[in-house]
């Protein structure tokens, strides 16, 4: 089989494939009205969304219109306002529009994700397309990627930077104020990024081209530039919040729900989404922190492993790069490490860590695309096959999300948003806990969490004062959310029961 640059009929054979499979992703911002507001959008999500229809409509970053808020990770906010202005308010038109932006920028990603793999290894063409079409193929990128939040675009800045390195080396003030920019950028995206930028910045004086004094030069004015494009978030937390950190974040700290430190429970859900991480290719739907597919994943991570470790590399042509992005890609390891602890310690939101640890998704698809050529390679029917086998899996996942099929469906939509609007009169003060979806479609509910509620985070441990001083009349969440806030007591002795819809019950205060 010949070597070097391969451009066979699998490569190009993978080159249209990936066409075909990026239309199919993007389709999913036309998919049924009946099912547009399920998942993959996420109750978190509709919180940035109906901050990103505020900001449209000239409020600012706000989540009823008139309280600002900080509760949200502002670059991807910015970019969803545009669907909601251009959809005139509209707020189920609007929701195909981000779903577009998502698309574009999960698409985008793939295509990097194809380039900086074949440079990293100095690879072949077939390497690059087998990774685009990799990352398309991936139900859990997919799905993390559509979720109304900022992880899609978070991937795709993460990639930049790291394309950015390969292509521009760090050496002088010029390309540290550009690699510093948009390290700048990928903070904005996410705050915990921050980790990334310093390790870049360490690895910079440790292990960087160059003399010592030129090292810490060029890491000095990266991390500069760096915190000078991120300042207008910094300055905005601490000057109208007090604090750097989002309520976001602090909401879902460890002091709210009355443990600290790294407890057994957490370290389980970080072993667990870690291995979901490490093997982004294999979906598995709601189901995904199941037994048998946990043992799956660690059967293939073992498997791709073998393969490596067995088959020698595919020969390729030596390609030559101006820049390295070995630090870069080490640098991201490293941040990725610190959020296998700093969640764990820090966040009691297990149900998250999957999305905290999606930055190291790159690695375990690059592992497994790497395995998957080797064996193309030396195997003639196995390319085509594994072309195939990509392009379904992508048309499967892109057919679930059309269809509804596997996912629950968005609970809040189905059952909270009806139950209020059959009882509570519009304009009347409701509060939730969860009130992501329900404050999208209800203007004016108080959020009790405090995820994008300052004052209400303020009163996490004495919410009948926060609940007294706003004159809340309606509750409405899971029973369990209810007696957090409220008391079981209190509740009983306070508020009246409404009605019930699900697992979700309306109260009303007694007058």
């Amino acid at each position: 089989m010949p070597t070097g640059s391969v451009d066979d009929a699998v490569t190009r054979a993978a080159r249209i494939a990936f066409v075909f499979a990026a239309l199919a992703v993007m389709s999913i911002a036309f998919r049924p009205a009946s099912i547009l507001l399920d998942k993959p959008l996420t109750e978190d999500g509709f919180y940035l969304l109906t901050v990103a229809r505020h900001l449209a409509a000239g409020h600012g970053l706000s989540i009823d219109g008139v309280h600002p808020t900080n509760g949200i990770q502002p670059l991807f906010t910015f970019f969803a306002a545009p669907a909601y202005w251009l959809a005139g308010g509209d707020r189920i038109a609007a929701l195909r529009g981000v779903l577009f932006v998502h698309g574009m920028f999960f698409v985008a990603a793939a295509w990097l994700f194809g380039l900086v793999l074949r440079d990293a290894r100095s690879g072949t063409e077939r390497l690059r397309w087998f990774g685009s079409l990799s990352w398309l193929g991936s139900g859990f990128l997919v799905l993390l990627s559509h979720n109304g939040l900022e992880t899609g675009c978070l991937l795709f800045f993460y990639l930049a930077y790291l394309r950015l390195a390969q292509r521009r080396p760090l050496a002088g003030t010029r390309s540290a104020i550009e690699h510093g920019a948009l390290l700048g950028v990928v903070v904005l995206t996410r705050i915990d990024a921050t980790f990334f930028v310093v390790a870049a910045c360490a690895l910079t004086v440790l292990r960087g081209t160059g003399a010592a004094s030129q090292r810490c030069r060029d890491a000095a004015v990266v991390g500069v530039v760096a915190a000078v494009v991120s300042s207008p978030w910094w300055i905005y937390n601490e000057v109208l919040f007090g604090a750097l950190m989002p309520t976001s974040g602090t909401a879902q700290g460890e002091t709210l729900d009355g443990t600290a430190g790294i407890v057994a429970s957490r370290l389980g859900a970080a072993a667990t989404n870690m291995l979901l991480v490490a093997t982004p290719e294999l979906y598995g739907g709601d189901g995904a922190g199941h037994a048998v597919f946990l043992t799956v994943r660690g059967a293939f991570a073992a498997l791709v492993l073998f393969v490596i470790w067995r088959l020698p590399a595919v020969p390729h042509e030596e390609r030559r790069s101006r820049g390295d992005g070995r630090l870069a890609a080490l640098a991201l390891l490293v941040a990725g490490a610190a959020f296998l602890v700093w969640y764990p310690w820090r966040s009691w939101a297990t149900h998250f860590y999957n999305r905290y640890f999606v930055p190291l998704a790159p690695f375990g698809l690059a592992l497994s695309t790497i395995a998957f050529e080797r064996v193309a390679f030396r195997v003639r029917w196995f390319g085509p096959l594994f072309v195939a086998a990509v392009v379904a899996a992508t048309f499967a996942v892109v057919a679930i999300v059309h269809t509804g099929a596997v996912f629950r469906g968005n609970q809040w939509l189905h059952d909270q948003v009806p139950l209020v609007r059959a009882n509570v009169p519009e304009g009347a003060r409701l509060a939730a806990g969860q009130s992501g979806t329900l404050g999208y479609f209800v203007d004016g509910v108080h959020n009790l969490d405090g995820k994008v509620n300052a004052e209400a985070l303020r009163h996490q441990h004495d919410m009948h004062v926060y609940l007294a001083a706003n004159d809340i009349e309606w509750l409405c969440d899971w029973p369990v959310y209810l007696h957090r806030y409220v008391g079981k007591e209190r509740l009983a002795a306070e508020w009246r029961f409404v009605d019930r819809r699900g697992e979700f019950e309306l109260w009303r205060r007694r007058r």
